[in-house]
């Protein structure tokens, strides 16, 4: 008897948290296969809860669809995880492997989504959507990473499309609207301005809060892009809106930096909220 084919995995994970006598708990979670959450971790105190975001079928298919929601009530403070990269396989019968997240920041809530990689397989074709709405005095640092494709098979730009919409939305009020489409060979991977120039790697961190201040910029501006194989650079949207941006050969020294501008973000906020 032949192997039946792969059913589509619809994926659901709605999480809520809540600050309880001082201490971000998970109050509600609704998951549905093949996403999951792990345990409330406290590594550092109670006021911060930091959860991983597990993907159990080990890569998404053609057709797959993972849906996201988050959501943070006044005051919670949540650092969430990706457990791996999103490994995104061969598109097939022109079907797309399909994220979305819907995430509301309540008032004085902190949200942290730690960066880690889309690796799209040579064939792969793969639609994100990205949509956050903030309170005026929420807090968010968000960031992603997108590989080539899988280097070690030669697979880099091997890829069909890859189509990445993020979008922010403070106190009704439409903040950002970025849009990445490529495909690669239809635009046989663009050399110099607008393109990847000679870099693989492409990584982004929105970061939307009231303690931001132009002052502050310099600091970063002086260490973007220092590091020999990865270039660097942070724009104001808005007074209290950042974007980070990078292209890098070298992803463990990409990671690096971007961990160290979420840090020192952390750092800020964490100040503005004592």
């Amino acid at each position: 008897m032949a192997l039946k084919e792969r059913l589509n995995l619809k994926g659901q994970l709605t999480l809520s948290f809540i600050q309880k006598n001082n201490k971000t708990v998970l109050n509600k979670v609704y998951q549905h296969p093949p996403l999951r959450v792990s345990r409330v971790l406290y590594p550092e105190s109670e006021e911060e809860a930091v959860v991983y975001l597990v993907e159990t079928s080990g890569g998404m298919v053609a057709g797959d669809e993972n849906d996201f929601g988050f959501r943070l009530g006044e005051n919670a403070h949540v650092r969430m995880i990706p457990q791996s990269a999103t490994k995104v396989y061969p598109e097939k019968e022109g079907l797309w492997s399909t994220q979305r997240f819907h995430v509301e920041v309540g008032e004085n809530a902190f949200l942290e989504y730690a960066p880690e990689s889309v690796i799209p397989f040579q064939d792969a074709r793969f639609l994100s959507e990205t949509r956050v709405h903030m309170n005026d005095s929420a807090h968010l640092v968000w960031g992603d990473i997108l590989a080539p494709g899988r280097k070690d098979k030669d697979e880099s730009f091997q890829y069909k499309a890859v189509d990445t919409l993020f979008e922010i939305t403070k106190d009704e009020e439409l903040l950002c609207f970025d849009r990445f489409s490529y495909s690669p060979s239809e635009n046989e991977r663009q050399l110099g301005l607008g393109g990847f120039d000679t870099f693989v790697y492409y990584a982004t961190i929105w970061v939307v809060s009231p303690s931001l201040h132009r002052n502050s910029l310099a600091e970063f501006q002086s260490f973007l892009g220092t590091a020999a194989k990865t270039r660097g650079a942070v724009t104001e949207v808005e007074e209290g809106a950042w974007h980070f941006r990078w292209l890098s050969n070298d992803l463990i020294e990409l990671k690096k930096e971007m961990n160290h501008v979420q840090g020192k973000v952390k750092e800020i906020i964490n100040e503005y909220q004592r």
